[in-house]
């Protein structure tokens, strides 16, 4: 495995991943979809490997915009796929996404809540921040897509400390893509109702799907090509059976004659 570069092998389906899921770590793959708000369609959807999804709210939404051939595009997504560098892809391609930003928070201190990255004032101009006491962090490193600031003494004779951090001087991180994060966060507390009309979208084909067409829930063919065709299969069913019910069977056979 070291020589072949693998942190993980399954024999027998090597292409499959172990995955957390609601039933414990299990061998799997991850499917994506992109789901219509009006009739609940699939317009788009794909097997991947990547046993998480915060790298799939980009392709996966400028997929179903190449689908509905629209310049702008809005869509919702739960927070697992939370990504700063995600959130301003889709801004530059003219999707407007709303998905809850999953932030780590400070740590708790004697059983109080320290002060969060919201009671810090940036300083866009000099690329610094203020603290509730008045103090200066200044940027000490770059560490990936993470900018860490810290105060240049030490925070021991300030009068806030223990309402603030436990060590010796607070610490403070700023992703290279908080702006987007922000922007974000601006336009989900604009539209809380956003996340609500997620739940009844994308969740309806899914469980029909889990249901009715898998049954168990798991994929029978083999490899990442025997998942991906059986999902394919899977989802034009459903397509199928979801135009019947909006059009109806005789103007379906209309429309595709």
């Amino acid at each position: 495995m070291q020589a072949q570069g693998l942190e993980q092998l399954v024999i027998g389906e090597p292409d499959a991943q172990l995955m957390r899921t609601h039933q414990g770590a299990r061998v799997a793959y991850n499917v994506q979809s992109a789901v219509d708000d009006k009739h609940c369609l699939v317009l788009h959807h794909e097997v991947t490997q990547d046993g998480n999804d915060t790298r799939q709210l980009q392709p996966m939404a400028e997929a179903a915009q190449a689908v509905l051939e629209q310049a702008q595009l809005t869509v919702t997504a739960d927070a697992g796929y939370s990504n700063g560098e995600q959130f301003q892809a889709c801004e530059d391609a003219g999707i407007t996404a709303y998905v809850p930003p999953n932030r780590g928070v400070n740590n708790h201190g004697n059983g109080t809540a320290l002060f969060d990255r919201s009671a810090f004032t940036y300083d866009v101009d000099h690329d610094r921040y203020q603290c509730p006491a008045g103090q200066w962090l200044l940027l000490k490193q770059v560490r990936g897509t993470e900018r860490l600031y810290a105060i240049a003494g030490d925070c021991r004779a300030c009068p806030l400390k223990a309402r603030c951090t436990n060590s010796q001087r607070r610490h403070l991180s700023r992703h290279a893509h908080e702006s987007a994060f922000e922007r974000m966060q601006q336009r989900l507390k604009a539209r809380p109702e956003m996340m609500a009309r997620r739940r009844s979208i994308v969740e309806h084909p899914f469980g029909n799907l889990k249901q009715w067409v898998f049954g168990n829930c798991r994929f029978l063919l083999r490899q990442l090509a025997g998942a991906r065709t059986e999902m394919a299969l899977a989802v034009q069913a459903y397509n199928l059976k979801r135009a019947i019910q909006v059009l109806g069977a005789r103007r379906l056979i209309e429309l595709m004659g």
